[in-house]
C-alpha cells in the first residue's frame, strides 16, 4: 500500500486574505490601499499630461513665431499691380492665386499664434485639497476611512482635470491643423511664384 501524506495548505506570504500566521485579514484594507495607489498614479499622470501640453504649446509657439516672421517678409503685393504691356489672363489668375495663398497662410498663422497664446492661459485645475485631512485623521483613527476619503478626493480631481485636459488637447490639435494648412498654402505660393 502506498501512503500519501496529507499536506496542510500554507498561506503564501503577501496573500491579502491571510497574514503570515494564517489568520484571516480584512480585505477592505488591501483593496483601499490598492485603489488609493491607482488613483494617486492616475492623478499624477493627468498633472504630467497637463505639463506636457504646455511644453508642446511653447515649442509650437516658438516655431510659429519664426515661421510667421519668414512669411511676413515674403508677402509681396506686386502680384496685384503687375503693369506689363502684354498681360495674359493666365498671369492674372496665377498672380491672384499667389496673393491669396500668401494672405491666407499669413492669416492662418496669425490666428494660430493668437490661439496658442490663449492656450497658454492656464485653466483652473483641481488639486487635492489637504486642508481637511487633519480633521479626518483626528476624527477617524482608522486608516481605511482616511484612505476612502483620499480616494474620493482623487477621483473628483481626476474627473474634473481629465475633461479640462481633453478640451485643451482638442484645441491644440485644431491649431496644429491650421498651421499645417498655412504651411501648405505658403509652399503653394512659393511654387506658383516660379510660374510667373
Amino acid at each position: 500500500m502506498i501512503y500519501m501524506r496529507k499536506y496542510k495548505k500554507k498561506s503564501i506570504k503577501g496573500n491579502p486574505g491571510k497574514d503570515s500566521n494564517g489568520n484571516k485579514v480584512n480585505n477592505t484594507y488591501y483593496k483601499t490601499n490598492l485603489l488609493l495607489k491607482v488613483c494617486e498614479d492616475e492623478y499624477f499622470r493627468i498633472i504630467n499630461f497637463y505639463i506636457k501640453i504646455f511644453d508642446k504649446v511653447n515649442i509650437t509657439l516658438v516655431f510659429l513665431a519664426a515661421l510667421l516672421t519668414v512669411v511676413t517678409k515674403q508677402v509681396d503685393f506686386h502680384y496685384l499691380f503687375i503693369l506689363k504691356e502684354k498681360i495674359t489672363h493666365g498671369e492674372i489668375i496665377v498672380s491672384l492665386m499667389i496673393f491669396f495663398c500668401q494672405v491666407l497662410s499669413f492669416l492662418l498663422f496669425l490666428f494660430s499664434l493668437i490661439g496658442l497664446i490663449l492656450l497658454l492661459k492656464g485653466e483652473k485645475i483641481r488639486v487635492l485639497n489637504t486642508d481637511n485631512i487633519f480633521n479626518i485623521l483626528y476624527v477617524n483613527e482608522k486608516e481605511i476611512d482616511v484612505n476612502k476619503w483620499l480616494i474620493e478626493q482623487y477621483l473628483n480631481c481626476i474627473s474634473e482635470n481629465s475633461t479640462a485636459m481633453k478640451k485643451k488637447q482638442i484645441r491644440f490639435n485644431r491649431i496644429l491643423k491650421f498651421i499645417c494648412i498655412g504651411v501648405i498654402l505658403w509652399l503653394l505660393s512659393i511654387l506658383l511664384q516660379g510660374v510667373v
